[in-house]
């Protein structure tokens, strides 16, 4: 599952990576609700179709940086679960 899987076949195919076979919520979204009232970002999507608010304060802090923060780990954590909770919900 992963949120806006294009981008992230864009990125990975700059180094010879192919990503077949996700899930992609983002899509996933925009088909159910083509016109949905907040947009299709993952935050809108989680409010909408989870009733959770994400904290999206460390999407723009440095994840090259090793090792990574403990906020920027619960971050990634926090946007990993709710991925399988909407691939649960729509199922």
């Amino acid at each position: 599952m992963i949120h806006n899987a294009s981008f992230e076949r864009s990125v990975l195919k700059k180094h010879g990576i192919v990503l077949d076979g996700v899930f992609d919520t983002l899509a996933e979204s925009r088909r159910r609700s083509p016109t949905a009232e907040g947009g299709h970002s993952l935050k809108a999507v989680c409010v909408r179709e989870l009733g959770l608010d994400l904290d999206k304060a460390e999407q723009p802090s440095d994840w090259a940086r090793r090792p990574l923060s403990d906020a920027q780990v619960r971050y990634a954590a926090l946007d990993a679960s709710v991925l399988v909770r909407l691939w649960e919900r729509w199922r």
